[in-house]
Formats: structure tokens, sequence, C-alpha cells
């Protein structure tokens, strides 16, 4: 997202209300930076994808946070960014997702957001599949709190994602995990209540910028 800083000036200019508030919140500059790019990115992929203009269409949020356009008859979407990436899922019903830069290994995290048998098959592992464990269970997880739009307040370590069919309530929650990305060293997951059948579209910064 190199270059985000100074093409997102045009782009703030019409910024949802909701969205300037998250801007404007945000004190740090890489934050900053990456919140743009997602809200690039989120008007590129509906004009790309369903031909629809959202430029300065409100946004509003649910009681734990989870966006949607204020205009009910508009796809849901989910945004998330990490480092360089951000991502964007776009969907007629609702869905989520998260994106992330694969670093460095963190066991103590990976004890606070996993349950106790994803934790026991965590520790069998080898350093390196560890790694993989770890960001494939987070991103995961947190496409499966984006979707049913409650959050972290579901608690990561209350479910389990070692199957890609989850129970969620009355429903069935579906997962997928990409790992072999074009942007290498990240991970992206994808949260539906419908069988995920799409593959994720890559495309580079100066791609959205001249779309747009």
């Amino acid at each position: 997202m190199r270059g985000a800083d100074a093409a997102g000036l045009d782009f703030e200019a019409n910024m949802s209300g909701y969205r300037r508030r998250k801007l404007d919140a945000m004190t740090n500059r890489r934050g900053r930076i990456e919140m743009l790019g997602a809200e690039m990115l989120l008007r590129y992929a509906m004009k790309k994808t369903c031909g629809i203009d959202v430029t300065g269409l409100e946004i509003e949020c649910g009681s734990f946070g989870k966006p949607r356009f204020s205009d009910a008859s508009l796809p849901e979407f989910s945004l998330s960014h990490s480092e360089e990436a951000v991502a964007c899922a776009i969907s007629d019903r609702e869905v989520g997702t998260d994106v992330q830069h694969v670093d460095r290994l963190r066991p103590a995290a990976a004890r606070r957001i996993m349950t106790d048998a994803e934790f026991e098959a965590f520790l069998r592992l080898d350093a390196k599949a560890k790694e993989e464990a770890f960001f494939r269970t987070w991103v995961l997880k947190e496409s499966l709190m984006k979707l049913t739009g409650k959050g972290f307040s579901m608690g990561p370590a209350s479910f389990s994602v070692l199957e890609e069919e989850v129970s969620c309530g009355n429903k069935t929650a579906y997962l997928k995990c990409f790992d072999k990305l074009k942007l290498k060293k990240y991970m992206l997951g994808i949260a539906s209540f419908e069988p995920i059948d799409t593959e994720p579209i890559c495309v580079l910064f100066d791609e959205i910028v001249s779309f747009n």
C-alpha cells in the first residue's frame, strides 16, 4: 500500500461519516494508511464487481461494530488490513474476512485464542507448522467473529475452527483459509453462512488508484 498516504487525500473528502470518524480517531500513521487502503479497496471492489459507485454513501454499524451500508439494498461487506495488505469481501449475504501478515509466532496468544483441543493439536506440531496453524486459526476465528457481527464478545477460545464447517447457533458457518496468495507472507480467512466457492483476487495498489 505504498503511496496510500498521498493518494488517500482525495478519498478522505468523500468518506462516509462512520469511516471518517474511525480515521480521525486513528493516531497511528500506519493505521491511518491501512484504513485508507481499506476504503479505497471497498470502493474499487464495489465498482469493479457490482458496478456500484459507493463514494460518499453512508455506513452504519451494529451493536458490536460490524459495518454495513445504510442502504439495505446494497451488498454486505467485510474489511481487514494488516501491514501492507488490505482485504475486502463482498456478498449478497453476511460475510466476514480477515488478513494477517505471517510474522513471528506468539505462543501466549495461541493459548488465549485456541480451544483445549486446538492447543493440544498445536503443541504436537513442529515450529514451521505451528506458525502456519496459529495464523490459520487466527484468520478463521476473526472471520467468523466478523461474520456473526459479535466480534470478540464471542470469545475466540469458545469455539473451534479445526473443521471448515462450524455450528453457529441455528446456522452452519463455512470457513476457508487461503495461504497461497500472490502477496507472500500473508494469510486470508473468509467466513460465510453459505459454502464458499470463490477464490480471492489480488490487485496492486496502483490498479486501485487508476481505476478510481
